[in-house]
């Protein structure tokens, strides 16, 4: 907010927030606060933004009600509509549920034998969890050229959770704290209809969060959590 104030951009900037409680898996990363967020926007660029176990993705883990849960990280992925404008994801994966790609679990809970226990399955089986599903989330952050009304920019967030929902599973349940932000910046205006427009960038985002959820899971630099 400080930075914001220092740059013009707002008298009263208002900063939405959202955590993941993954320190205890973090290998001794500091938790977050002013002077890391005031020095992350100081760093802020154009260039690529690294993947895996860095910045809120430190200590983030996938595969917590069945089994032996695995390292997960965060994610990105961009998408360029032809004619239309860029739409883009920031996740960090944090979820209770198994990481999918392509109709199978690439990050999830693990047997002792290092196979995946397939906790959709097992759930649906009636095997009850042998512990406590808790400190679970997958935040995210939908961003596009295009101009949306705040209305707008809601209702792409909302479409984009099919993406989080294709590539996670169980997702959504009673231990996750599932957030997604959208940001418009409005440099991308387009001929479309407003429903058309949200419709198309709304798709787009679901895609692209799907994406960067995969991603941020194979990220992870170190593959299985041992719990102590």
């Amino acid at each position: 907010m400080r930075w914001i104030v220092e740059q013009g951009i707002d008298d009263v900037p208002l900063v939405p927030a959202a955590v993941i409680y993954d320190l205890p898996f973090a290998k001794g990363s500091p938790p977050p606060n002013a002077a890391l967020a005031y020095a992350a926007c100081q760093a802020a660029n154009a260039g690529p933004v690294p993947e895996g176990n860095v910045g809120a993705g430190a200590g983030a883990t996938a595969g917590k009600i069945y089994g032996r849960p695995m390292k997960s990280g965060l994610g990105t992925a961009s998408l360029c509509i032809p004619g239309g404008p860029v739409v883009a994801a920031l996740a960090v994966v944090n979820p209770v549920g198994d990481v999918w790609c392509g109709g199978r679990i690439v990050v999830g809970a693990l047997n002792p034998d290092g196979t995946f226990v397939n906790q959709t399955r097992a759930m649906l089986a009636g095997v009850p969890s042998p512990h406590s599903q808790t400190r679970n989330t997958t935040i995210a952050v939908v961003a596009t050229t295009a101009l949306l009304t705040k209305a707008e920019a809601n209702r792409v967030a909302v479409l984009a959770e099919d993406g989080m929902a294709r590539a996670i599973s169980p997702d959504h349940t009673q231990s996750d704290g599932d957030t997604i932000f959208c940001l418009a910046l409005g440099s991308d205006p387009s001929d479309l209809s407003s429903d058309e427009l949200v419709t198309l960038v709304g798709t787009a985002a679901a895609a692209v969060l799907e994406e960067a959820i995969i991603r941020g899971a194979l990220a992870a630099q170190s593959g299985i959590y041992a719990p102590k």
